[in-house]
């Protein structure tokens, strides 16, 4: 009871400054994400073992051990397993050499992989999502695979620049998609820089797109700022110099649910970048 209340309290106070408009109760909801299905979870991942800092894959769900702690106690052993592991093969673009990859970091708890899955019903299409946290990994992944529409996701469950660097092979991707990445204040707490920018364009294919979806109009100017001096990338919205769109972007999905949804209920501004790799 004493830790419920003080999620409760503490932690939508917290989010109240930056949430400014929405209410308590609805940001506690969006927290809390998917609290049933508890049999299905342990259906699918009671396999995953984090006491052993090793990579454990099934047909839909990657693990990969990359807190803080194990890396730097178990790094080294970590990072000696990936040529063992076959990601095209995992992916399933061994098979399918048309395959296109979309992968959201930060998925959260899936509310917009699970509405792209969903409009996007190609079977040439894969979307995989990525997420630090184990637990709203495992939510959002119980989320896809409760649809038969979404069946054609994978979660990977690791730390987003560790698995650029590491993990994923250059030129796999297709599509990048970020979705309202925390705009903290201080810019060094910030996932996108220019490191991580650099990563990305290893990764993704030649004309692919990164999509950067933000509620913080100063948080859009500085990765607009980070991708204008990069020499790989290209303004793929040339006639929204501000890089806003009230409505909708083609290639995004909309959706009423998450972070999304409350700043759409809120009249919240939202920012959208598009920029394609050269």
């Amino acid at each position: 009871m004493l830790i419920t209340n003080l999620f409760n309290k503490i932690i939508p106070n917290v989010l109240v400054r930056r949430y400014a408009k929405i209410d308590r109760k609805t940001i506690v909801e969006i927290h809390r994400g998917v609290r049933g299905a508890k049999a299905n979870r342990q259906k699918y991942f009671e396999w995953v073992d984090r006491s052993n800092p090793k990579i454990q894959h099934n047909d839909h769900l990657l693990y990969v051990p990359s807190s803080g702690y194990e890396v730097y106690h178990h790094g080294e052993h970590i990072r000696s397993q990936f040529p063992g592991f076959n990601m095209e093969e995992w992916i399933g673009v061994d098979q399918n050499p048309d395959m296109k990859v979309h992968i959201e970091i930060c998925c959260g708890f899936g509310h917009w992989l699970a509405a792209q899955c969903m409009q996007d019903q190609n079977k040439n299409s894969i979307y995989i999502g990525v997420e630090k946290w184990h637990k709203r990994a495992v939510h959002s992944l119980t989320r896809l695979l409760s649809k038969q529409e979404t069946m054609h996701c994978k979660m990977i469950s690791c730390e987003a620049l560790f698995l650029l660097k590491n993990v994923l092979t250059n030129c796999l991707v297709d599509n990048f998609y970020i979705n309202f990445p925390e705009p903290w204040s201080k810019i060094s707490r910030r996932m996108i820089n220019k490191e991580f920018l650099e990563q990305i364009a290893l990764k993704i294919k030649k004309n692919g797109l990164l999509y950067i979806t933000s509620d913080s109009e100063e948080y859009s100017n500085y990765c607009k700022s980070l991708l204008t001096c990069m020499p790989e990338w290209e303004n793929d919205l040339q006639d929204q110099p501000d890089g806003r769109v009230l409505n909708q972007l083609e290639g995004c999905v909309q959706t009423n649910a998450g972070f999304e949804g409350a700043m759409r209920a809120s009249g919240c501004d939202i920012y959208y970048l598009r920029y394609k790799r050269k």
